[in-house]
Formats: C-alpha cells, sequence, structure tokens
C-alpha cells in the first residue's frame, strides 16, 4: 500500500509540475517585464524555475494542499523582481505580495480551511470565517489565522522565515509544525530552518512592513542581508567575496 500511495502520489506531483511550467511559460497572473534580449528574458524565466522547482522538490506544495480536500486547480500568482502586486483570493482575502514572491491558491476554497502555500513574502488581511480558518503554508512552517492582519517573509533562499503579526491574532507551526507559538500584536517569530531555532520578539510593524511603500529598512543587518534584500528590490546582482565581509551589523 505504502508503495502504491508513492507512486500516486508522484503522479500528481508530475501533473502538478506539468502545468506549472506551462503557466510559467505564460508568465502566470502578472506576467514578465519585456527585456531588451531574448537571452535575458530566458534566463530569467528559467532562474524562476529554479527557486521554485527547489521549493518544490523539498515540499510538494500540491500534496500539501491536497488534504484540504478541494477539487479546483491551483493558480500560482509569480511577481517579477522590481514590482508588488496586490490581489485579492476567492475568499475575500486580500494579499500584498512582495517582489520575486509566489503564491499558490486554489480557484475556490471547499475544504475545512482555506490554505494557500507562500515562497517569498506577503501580507495578509484576511477575511474573517471562524468555521473555516485562512492558513499560510511555507517549507516546514504554517500561519493559522481566522481575521487578522500579518506579514510572512519565507523567501526560499535564506535560513530564516519570519512572521510578523500586525492586528488579530495568529498560531504559528514550525519545526514539522511539532512547535507552536500564538502571536500577540506587534510581535515577531523567526525560524531557522537549519538549527530548528526559534526567537520571540518585539518588532517594529512600520519597518517590517515598509515594502509596501517600496522602502527598505535595515536595522542591525548583516552586509550579506542587505544585499539580499536589495536583489529582490532591484533586477540587479551584487557580485561581492564572502572572504571581504565583517560580521560587523549596520
Amino acid at each position: 500500500v505504502g508503495s502504491e500511495m508513492c507512486i500516486r502520489d508522484s503522479v500528481h506531483l508530475v501533473i502538478f509540475l506539468q502545468r506549472f511550467q506551462k503557466k510559467l511559460r505564460a508568465a502566470v497572473c502578472i506576467g514578465m517585464r519585456p527585456v531588451s534580449s531574448q537571452k535575458k528574458y530566458i534566463l530569467r524565466i528559467w532562474q524562476v524555475a529554479s527557486v521554485l522547482l527547489l521549493a518544490v522538490s523539498s515540499v510538494s506544495i500540491y500534496l500539501l494542499l491536497e488534504k484540504d480536500d478541494f477539487s479546483s486547480d491551483l493558480i500560482e500568482c509569480h511577481i517579477p523582481t522590481a514590482e508588488i502586486h496586490e490581489l485579492t483570493l476567492p475568499d475575500g482575502t486580500s494579499v500584498m505580495l512582495n517582489s520575486k514572491s509566489t503564491l499558490f491558491y486554489p480557484e475556490s476554497f471547499n475544504g475545512k480551511t482555506r490554505s494557500v502555500y507562500l515562497i517569498g513574502e506577503g501580507y495578509f488581511k484576511v477575511m474573517p470565517d471562524k468555521e473555516h480558518p485562512f492558513i499560510v503554508k511555507g517549507s516546514d512552517f504554517q500561519v493559522t489565522a481566522l481575521g487578522t492582519e500579518f506579514n510572512v517573509n519565507t523567501y526560499s533562499e535564506n535560513d530564516e522565515v519570519y512572521t510578523t503579526l500586525v492586528s488579530g491574532s495568529v498560531k504559528v507551526e514550525y519545526d514539522n509544525l511539532i512547535s507552536s507559538v500564538i502571536l500577540k500584536p506587534n510581535q515577531q517569530l523567526s525560524y531557522n530552518k537549519l538549527t530548528k531555532k526559534s526567537r520571540l520578539q518585539q518588532s517594529q510593524v512600520d519597518d517590517v512592513i515598509a515594502w509596501q511603500r517600496g522602502e527598505l529598512v535595515f536595522s542591525d543587518a548583516h552586509l550579506e542581508d542587505i544585499f539580499t534584500r536589495l536583489e529582490h528590490k532591484y533586477p540587479y546582482t551584487f557580485v561581492y567575496s564572502f572572504h571581504s565581509l565583517n560580521n560587523n551589523t549596520y
């Protein structure tokens, strides 16, 4: 039975990836910004695909969402570099997606929960529905809310993921969902996917959501983290030597 389930799940994943690849080539949801060179366009497509497929290889988005028993297809919305975009989900929930982020969600929420999968950073204003909790899934963590506003940062190239609560209440589960904490407004939980360590602290919400205003705010940040965030906001790559970077924060 175990092998049959494995084969069935593999078929599901292949079908999902094939659909994803076709839609990616069509520049789903937002579209890729035109560039001067066909080579650059193809390179950007495959850069996006490589990041997303790396995430899919570690955790099956399709199978995670399949547990909620909805019959509609998944929609993937990818935001190109240097852009942000706001969209409304089928239940009325508002989502602001940051640059280089991807959100997977169903055409309609038919199960007991309203589950979406996020790669990157998103700000959620959840439509209240006590009978159907809203869940943001990521690699090795998930955030559950009923009606609230919160920010989730889960870029695949970062070791840490962050959840910051603006209003209401959310439950954050991490470390293979065996640990959890309920956040209060202005609290932030950071979780390191490699060390499995977490940290709960007060946050400057205005700084956390500054990206929605087109701003970047750095506080006690290492140069490597600063360069990474700059690459999210601008369509450029920063080339530097790790050996030349000290451990100072800025």
